[in-house]
């Protein structure tokens, strides 16, 4: 059984975050990194937007963090942001992992 560093979990935690908050077309040498997050900010958090930001958060993480796949996303409105808790399996030992962010 191969055992995981610690830096390989710390170095996709921070990508999961960076992915997440960066809204697309902010980097001039990559205009389709990161996500449209942004735009569900001040949308009412409704079953059509709940799936719509699911679908963003999966889709963004399948492009730019292969090291993990993502199984499970919930969401909370918090206010004017959301609280996003995803759940993925970090594919180099199988582990699963829990991350909580807000945006």
């Amino acid at each position: 059984m191969n055992i995981i560093e610690y830096d390989t979990v710390k170095s996709i935690y921070q990508n999961i975050q960076i992915i997440l908050s960066t809204p697309k077309g902010c980097d001039p040498h990559r205009p389709t990194f990161g996500s449209n997050l942004w735009q569900f900010v001040d949308k009412p958090l409704t079953a059509i937007t709940r799936g719509k930001i699911k679908a963003e958060i999966v889709d963004a993480l399948q492009i730019w963090e292969p090291r993990i796949e993502v199984e499970e996303v919930f969401l909370t409105k918090e206010y004017s942001s959301f609280k996003i808790t995803i759940k993925y399996k970090i594919n180099e030992d199988e582990s699963v992992e829990t991350q909580e962010i807000v945006i």
